[in-house]
């Protein structure tokens, strides 16, 4: 924790799936983080807790349930409903992105966007700013730590991912 209060543009964590075996298929794992435990570890001075939720084949039917689970808490900033980056892969994930353009339009029959932020549509849902991002390109910077022990300064977490893997 102590490096991750050193951080000064906030915290971002990422949670596809509130089940085991779902979080298995798109991570790997079935545990799943303790939001009760860690939201309130990790709260920072800046206030600025974002939670990410990639939209695919597997959690599609769980992403608004997502939402709403997440929206409960205060300390969440927002959540950012993000496209599966396809700046490598995309002929292996197409599927994907028409789950998250059918996913979006659904969500516009119900909430309006509020405004538009460098390409991404910003809308209220269950009381908390949703961000849906269709990550394609971006001049962010990040820092990623994968449970594995794998650190990784490119922002594409898989590409990043596959880079210092190939490297080990």
């Amino acid at each position: 924790m102590p490096a991750i209060r050193r951080l000064k543009s906030g915290e971002g964590l990422s949670l596809h799936s509130l089940d085991s075996e779902t979080n298995f298929k798109i991570m790997g794992r079935r545990d799943l983080l303790d939001m009760n435990k860690l939201i309130p570890a990790i709260k920072s001075d800046t206030n600025h807790i974002r939670v990410a939720i990639v939209v695919n084949r597997y959690n599609k039917d769980e992403v608004l349930d997502i939402i709403k689970f997440l929206s409960k808490y205060e300390d969440i900033k927002y959540i950012q409903v993000r496209r599966i980056s396809t700046d490598t892969r995309e002929s292996s994930l197409i599927q994907d992105v028409e789950i998250y353009e059918n996913l979006f339009q659904e969500v516009l029959k119900k909430y309006p966007i509020k405004e538009r932020f460098y390409g991404a549509e910003r809308i209220e849902m269950f009381g908390k700013e949703t961000c849906w991002w269709r990550t394609v390109e971006t001049s962010s910077n990040s820092i990623n730590y994968f449970t594995d022990g794998t650190i990784s300064d490119n922002y594409f977490v898989v590409e990043g991912y596959l880079n210092n893997y190939k490297k080990a």
